[in-house]
């Protein structure tokens, strides 16, 4: 008799703000919400990973002009077995195994990134345009790594 597989795949959202007196767990529905929709139209041109942004004035005290969110989606694809083997992983452990695949992909993805971005910063005159933007961008994925 045939295994069946079953493919799950799960699209992982993470947002910060550069405003660091922003509790972002306020507005985690709405960014979720834009977040899915963002990727959604990334992912249908065939991308597995990629920038989000959104501009949210919603709560009475929030900036006329809104509070600014980044994000980054990556798309998790893992399989199970339908039917649980002898000493299977129970959905805890699972979504335990999950967490920690998420966390060492975007270790890894945030290195690389480092790297490019550390390589760019020091081929490019200092005081440029182009080099305030790459340091500053160094700066937001330090930032987003203690998130």
């Amino acid at each position: 008799m045939a295994k069946q597989v079953v493919i799950a795949t799960q699209i992982v959202q993470k947002w910060w703000s550069e405003d660091k007196t922003v509790d972002v767990s306020r507005y985690t529905d709405m960014l979720q919400e834009t977040g899915s929709e963002q990727a959604r139209l990334m992912i249908e041109n065939g991308m597995r990973e990629g920038e989000l942004n959104d501009n949210i004035a919603h709560y009475v005290d929030d900036p006329e002009d809104g509070v600014d969110f980044r994000g980054w989606f990556t798309v998790q694809q893992f399989s199970q077995d339908a039917q649980p083997e002898e000493g299977a992983l129970d959905d805890g452990e699972a979504l335990e195994k999950l967490d920690q695949v998420i966390c060492s992909d975007w270790e890894r993805e945030s290195a690389a990134l480092r790297q490019l971005v550390n390589k760019m910063a020091d081929m490019l005159p200092e005081g440029t345009l182009a080099n305030i933007i790459t340091e500053q961008f160094e700066d937001e994925l330090e930032e987003a790594d203690n998130l």
